[in-house]
C-alpha cells in the first residue's frame, strides 16, 4: 500500500504531501522544511473505517488515526483523519489530514 497525506484538497491536488506511509513499516513526515522518515511501532483496526498506527524513531513520535475511507477506485480510496506529532521535547501538533490510500 501507498498512502499519501496532506491539509487540503488544493495541497492535495498539486501533491503537497506532509505525510507519505506504506502502512506496514515505515512512513515519512514533513516537518519544518525536513524529511524524517520513522517506523512503524504498533497497528489497530476498530472497524472497517476506523484505523489507528503509531510510529515512531528520530526523536518523534506520531499517531495517524484514519477515520473516514471511500472507495473511488478499484485500488484507490479517499481518507480523511487525524495525524498527531509529538518531539522528545513534548507535544509538537495536530493536523486534520486529507489524503488517498492505494493498495
Amino acid at each position: 500500500c501507498k498512502a499519501v497525506f496532506s491539509q487540503s484538497e488544493d495541497e492535495l491536488a498539486s501533491e503537497t504531501f506532509i505525510f507519505a506511509s506504506d502502512l506496514s513499516k515505515s512512513c515519512v513526515l514533513a516537518i519544518d522544511g525536513r524529511l524524517i522518515q520513522v517506523e512503524l511501532r504498533n497497528k489497530q483496526t476498530v472497524n472497517p473505517t476506523s484505523q489507528f498506527y503509531k510510529f515512531e524513531g528520530n526523536g518523534y513520535m506520531i499517531d495517524l488515526e484514519i477515520r473516514q475511507t471511500e472507495q473511488v477506485g478499484h485500488d484507490l480510496q479517499k481518507a480523511r483523519g487525524q495525524l498527531k506529532v509529538f518531539s522528545q521535547s513534548g507535544f509538537r501538533d495536530i493536523f486534520y489530514i486529507m489524503g488517498e490510500i492505494k493498495c
